[in-house]
């Protein structure tokens, strides 16, 4: 399965994930035995502007579409003002360790979507996030590289990283991740890159529960 670059920017228009935004990872937080999917996530989901925004700025739109796997999700981030004019697009994985909901996004595949072009050479990397979904609500909580960088940088870092031209990169295995995330699942200052949507249209079959596969 072929995907592509590093997923910089899958907020699409929030242009605050150059300076700070959600950190990289090497490794996936998803194994081949999560086998989970909620099809509550599907559908069109609209950015709630911060309230220091300015007013006639643009609200970025996210679509979740169901993959052809069945247990991935074709995200395309763009503006709601300019659809015609395309945005940022990524593959997604729920995860679910103890009580806590997690999803893995990376550059999408390209098996699954059509592309004229794309970069070359490319590096697959994941962004990890505790995400919170319902019928009308999304709310999206990357890992903070910010944060990592001080953890880091104080030695209280129990991952593996490498400094990097584009700022830390995350180089701890699957296992290794996964044991950070649910350590720090309910760390707001770790998972506070925080992104919050509201319902612009939901697909048609309904909105069950989160349920395994």
């Amino acid at each position: 399965m072929n995907r592509t670059l590093l997923f910089l920017a899958v907020i699409g228009l929030a242009s605050a994930l150059v300076s700070c935004g959600p950190a990289m990872a090497l490794f996936s937080l998803y194994t081949l035995e999560d086998k989970i999917f909620d099809q509550q996530i599907l559908g069109e989901w609209r950015a709630v502007r911060p309230p220091e925004q300015e007013a006639e700025s643009d609200e970025p739109l996210w679509i979740f579409a169901r993959g052809k796997d069945d247990l991935s999700y074709n995200v395309t981030a763009s503006s709601t003002k300019r659809k015609d004019q395309g945005g940022l697009v990524s593959t997604a994985r729920l995860v679910k360790l103890g009580n806590f909901l997690f999803m893995d996004f990376e550059g999408p595949d390209t098996e699954d979507r059509d592309f004229t072009f794309y970069p070359y050479p490319v590096v697959t990397a994941h962004m990890i996030a505790r995400i919170h979904a319902d019928e009308k609500t999304l709310r999206i909580e990357f890992l903070n590289k910010t944060w990592l960088k001080k953890q880091s940088k104080a030695g209280k870092l129990a991952l593996a990283t490498l400094d990097t031209d584009d700022g830390i990169l995350v180089t701890a295995t699957t296992a290794e991740l996964r044991n950070f995330a649910l350590t720090h699942a309910e760390d707001a200052e770790a998972f506070s890159d925080r992104y919050e949507f509201v319902r612009e249209k939901q697909t048609a079959g309904g909105i069950p529960s989160v349920s395994p596969r």
